[in-house]
């Protein structure tokens, strides 16, 4: 299932994500979304395409997705149909 993260955060009572949950991107919507994910008991995981040298995220104390770099995936390119 893919759920754009600007509607999740607007309603995230309408959505049962799961255990596990992957955010694409790394900017402020993707870490707004991986908190919310986190607190309604997801495991997220960022996955970002660019280096760790280019994560804004860690200069200003922002990461979302499992605090500082846990639980996120440096130089990745998700493939796939996500419906």
């Amino acid at each position: 299932m893919c759920i754009f993260a600007i509607d999740y955060l607007k309603s995230p009572e309408h959505y049962s994500l799961g255990e596990n949950v992957a955010i694409i991107g790394a900017g402020n919507v993707a870490m707004d979304a991986a908190r919310t994910a986190k607190r309604n008991g997801s495991r997220a995981t960022i996955i970002y395409r660019k280096g760790m040298e280019k994560y804004d995220c860690q200069q200003e104390g922002n990461c979302g997705g499992g605090g500082g770099r846990r639980g996120v995936s440096f130089l990745s390119c998700p493939r796939g149909d996500y419906g």
